[in-house]
């Protein structure tokens, strides 16, 4: 069976993550270039997250590390692969 397309995004820790940054959820959008439908459906876990999606929240949150809210199937070799991609 295949696996879906895109990352599954931990909902919770990217609550926090945007919290802290003092953004509600359509800043937070609007600083990643998404709109705020697809931000919500991501946090919510309805909605996985290309790679180039991933990044943008990355860098509109200002994370250093993927690992933080992203949800890997993979073993961790395979994810350092991906993330530096």
């Amino acid at each position: 069976m295949a696996r879906p397309a895109g990352y599954k995004l931990n909902g919770f820790a990217l609550r926090e993550l945007r919290a802290k940054c003092g953004y509600n959820v359509t800043e937070a959008a609007a600083a990643a270039g998404i709109k705020q439908s697809a931000w919500s459906n991501i946090e919510a876990g309805r909605r996985r997250a290309s790679r180039e999606v991933v990044h943008a929240i990355q860098a509109a949150l200002l994370i250093a590390d993927v690992r933080s809210f992203v949800i890997f199937d993979n073993t961790i070799d395979t994810v350092e692969k991906e993330v530096a991609a």
